[in-house]
């Protein structure tokens, strides 16, 4: 298992570089916004494939290490973008939506269906605060940036 979330860390950080390049590329504030919400995004998911690399008997060291080095290739993403975007007219915008897109699928199939599950009202109350949170950081970032 720990080898299937090392391969499947670095497409996924290699892409998440992709988007906050062609997000620079159309403009400063979006990538920063990008960036921050990227940042957030990769935080606990970080956290969750050192989990699974120690559950898959790596040390800590070494899924640390590992960890790390599948980050990198968000660089080598944003890197390769940044640099081969002129060949394809526009491709900065396709980039973007189909990340939008991804973020908005995995929402919708992954994330939503979890939250109406939830029974107990207190964590209801937490999850729609948590939400609208991330919303409001987003908006401020823009807000202030632009």
């Amino acid at each position: 298992m720990g080898v299937l979330v090392l391969v499947g860390d670095t497409f996924h950080n290699f892409f998440d570089g992709v988007a906050i390049a062609a997000a620079f590329i159309i403009s400063a504030p979006l990538g920063v916004t990008t960036t921050v919400a990227v940042a957030f995004h990769e935080i606990p998911h970080e956290f969750g494939n050192f989990s699974l690399l120690l559950y898959s008997g790596y040390s800590r060291g070494r899924a640390i290490a590992f960890n790390f080095l599948t980050a990198l290739t968000s660089i080598a993403g944003g890197v390769l973008f940044y640099f081969f975007s002129g060949a394809i007219e526009h491709v900065e915008s396709y980039a973007l939506a189909l990340t939008a897109g991804t973020f908005i699928y995995i929402a919708s199939v992954d994330l939503l269906p979890e939250l109406h599950r939830e029974k107990r009202a207190r964590m209801s109350v937490l999850q729609l605060i948590s939400m609208l949170l991330g919303a409001a950081v987003i908006w401020l970032v823009m807000k202030y940036l632009e």
